[in-house]
């Protein structure tokens, strides 16, 4: 790999589109074997390697990984219906953990948490937030935690994720970057200004933060088979069992899965408010790629 071509070719395309900022960093299973930081604000006031941002749906991955370390527990059963852990949920007598995993449990797009139907999308995936809303809360029920306690305990500590966060406050104690609206194809730096109390806000469907280096130290676990967060069928269940979208896009547990390319792919955007992420794993050529924008 070139890396000095393609460093060029992100600092050019990158300035040109206007971006504030971007952060890159490429992994194999032992190294950073990458990293560049980019964007109109690099030469006055950078992003850093290590500065969490938002990662949005990336957080997905995290929930549906949270989900097997209680499955590998015995506190979860995949095929358990949602009614068991969480009584009065509509729908849930007939909705399994698997299906709000893969997004096949017929709940709606837009959708939340207090406004749930079971559409005619049931048993096909389509996805939907609101499925990981509820598995978060399911992950509390059986740990007998808070979600973002759990995730901090459980995947965050053992991985060593220092600047990884599952609350705006916590972030920005911790030198949160300061993300962007785009007002007619010019970056204004806004702080973060989501409702009080509404449901896609949920850290277990898309408001973890992270920094680019914990987010790469993650990417290094799944191409190490787990190492001390989930065993290595866990790992493999997460990424191969998959629901298809089409011919070429399958979704498995939080993450997308492609054949489109030279070697199986697996991957995940995150669209959070002011915030941009992309994460891909390379399972063949052990690498992983994130981006993480303000």
């Amino acid at each position: 790999m070139d890396w000095a071509k393609l460093d060029d070719y992100l600092s050019s395309e990158i300035t040109r589109a206007r971006v504030p900022g971007v952060v890159v960093l490429a992994v194999d299973r032992e190294q950073v074997i990458f990293s560049g930081v980019y964007g109109t604000q690099a030469s006055r006031d950078p992003l850093r390697l290590d500065q969490p941002l938002l990662i949005g749906s990336l957080s997905k991955s995290f929930t549906a990984l949270a989900v097997m370390q209680l499955v590998e527990g015995g506190q979860l059963d995949l095929e358990g219906m949602v009614e068991q852990y969480l009584p009065g949920v509509p729908g849930g007598e007939r909705i399994t953990i698997h299906q709000l995993l893969h997004h096949t449990s017929g709940y709606g797009a837009f959708q939340d948490r207090h406004h749930l139907t079971v559409t005619e999308t049931s048993e096909r995936h389509s996805y939907a937030g609101v499925n990981y809303v509820l598995l978060g809360e399911i992950i509390a029920a059986v740990s007998g935690q808070s979600y973002g306690d759990y995730v901090k305990e459980q995947i965050f500590a053992p991985l060593g994720l220092t600047n990884a966060y599952t609350t705006l406050e916590e972030a920005r104690q911790g030198g949160l970057a300061i993300g962007h609206r785009n007002y007619f194809g010019f970056p204004v730096p806004e702080d973060v200004g989501q409702p009080a109390g509404k449901d896609f806000t949920s850290p277990s469907e898309g408001n973890l933060l992270a920094s680019a280096s914990d987010m790469g130290r993650y990417l290094q676990a799944f191409l190490n088979r787990g190492e001390s967060i989930a065993s290595p069928a866990s790992i493999d269940q997460i990424l191969n069992d998959r629901v298809p979208e089409s011919d070429t896009v399958a979704y498995g547990l939080g993450w997308y899965f492609s054949s489109r390319f030279s070697e199986p792919l697996w991957h995940h955007g995150g669209a959070a408010e002011n915030y941009q992420a992309s994460m891909i794993l390379l399972p063949t050529s052990g690498r992983g790629v994130v981006i993480l924008s303000n």
